[in-house]
């Protein structure tokens, strides 16, 4: 696996969820930590900074929307993404986690196709950084169709 890959944090309680989802992730080239409850999810976020957080709301020990409002709460944290993943039984009305300050919610059950394109459009596996762009060179000398360069942002 790419050391430099993104890394997502996985936060659900179900253990099959959960594996499923980190495993989806993982086949799709992204870095994956998982945990199980709300204060597991703080302290490998502080550890590991991840790039986004997938988490269910209802959670064990400390529930979703609490970790988000922690996250939002501390300058080192608060640019993390978090999507808020919602059951059909949430126990509050806001169902999407918004007040919490998450970015976006699904709804759980995910489907491998929207949990993949969800993290796309929140951690692109390819940076922004870096451009296709089409390279001629000055000499009459074979072109190179194709290059990636690093544009500097």
């Amino acid at each position: 696996m790419d050391d430099e890959a993104p890394l997502l944090l996985v936060v659900e309680n179900d253990n099959g969820l959960r594996s499923d989802y980190g495993v989806w992730l993982v086949d799709e080239g992204y870095r994956v930590l998982l945990a199980a409850n709300g204060l597991e999810a703080l302290e490998l976020t502080r550890m590991h900074l991840p790039n986004l957080l997938l988490m269910n709301l209802d959670l064990p020990v400390l529930d979703g929307w609490e970790v988000t409002r922690v996250l939002r709460r501390d300058p080192r944290l608060c640019g993390i993404r978090v999507v808020a993943m919602t059951g059909r039984g949430t126990k509050t009305p806001d169902c999407d986690g918004k007040s919490a300050g998450c970015d976006a919610s699904l709804r759980t059950p995910v489907s491998r196709p929207t949990l993949l394109a969800v993290a796309h459009r929140w951690v692109p596996l390819v940076p922004e950084s870096l451009t296709r762009i089409k390279v001629q060179r000055a000499d009459s000398g074979p072109q190179t169709p194709w290059s990636l360069l690093r544009r500097r942002v």
